[in-house]
């Protein structure tokens, strides 16, 4: 009874033996089948980076490489230029502020920004009408002052012959001559404000 089941027992190991062996015959076999054909896909195939005539390749679907169109240029011997990119601030080395004499709205201007200008040059024009009028008003007061004068010189002139002639008192010429330098002064402040006048225009 007891050599019974020994037996039964060896023929059990023996049989998984015998059907792991057969197992791994079966993939030996399929493996050697198999590795010619991998071998010459790979002798058929092109290396990465490989580069033909009509293009590079490139990896498409399923691992699959398809050809990249590519151009061909001559070359060529020159200067390579080089641009640097950077933000920054320029600052003028030398700058002057620029102001007007009178003020008033600004009509037009004469320059672009950062066009070269001379001293003397016309860069801007600003309204004159109220300046016109200041001028215009300016020269009405001295020639109405002008009109006075000569009316006071023409008095004097009179006075004086009176006073030869004993007709009038002295202080009644001397008031007369005193008009007329009166006169003659304000005309000089009318001339000066004329010249103003002319200067802002």
């Amino acid at each position: 009874m007891v050599d019974h089941s020994m037996q039964s027992s060896v023929s059990r190991t023996s049989r998984r033996w015998l059907v792991g062996l057969l197992i791994l015959l079966i993939v030996a076999g399929v493996s050697w089948w198999l590795w010619p054909a991998s071998e010459k896909k790979g002798q058929n195939a092109q290396p990465a980076g490989h580069t033909s005539r009509t293009g590079a390749m490139r990896p498409g679907f399923g691992g699959s490489t398809l050809p990249v169109p590519v151009l061909v240029a001559e070359v060529t011997r020159g200067d390579f230029p080089i641009y640097y990119k950077a933000l920054g601030t320029v600052t003028a080395l030398n700058t002057i502020n620029v102001r007007s004499r009178v003020a008033g709205e600004l009509v037009k201007v004469y320059f672009k920004e950062g066009q070269m200008v001379k001293a003397g040059e016309l860069l801007a024009e600003i309204d004159p009408r109220s300046y016109q009028n200041a001028l215009l008003q300016a020269e009405g007061t001295l020639l109405q002052n002008q009109a006075q004068l000569k009316n006071a010189q023409v008095d004097v002139q009179r006075y004086r012959g009176l006073y030869a002639e004993d007709s009038i008192a002295k202080q009644t010429l001397d008031t007369a001559e005193a008009l007329v330098s009166q006169y003659q002064g304000t005309v000089k402040t009318n001339q000066a404000a004329v010249n103003d006048a002319k200067l802002n225009l």
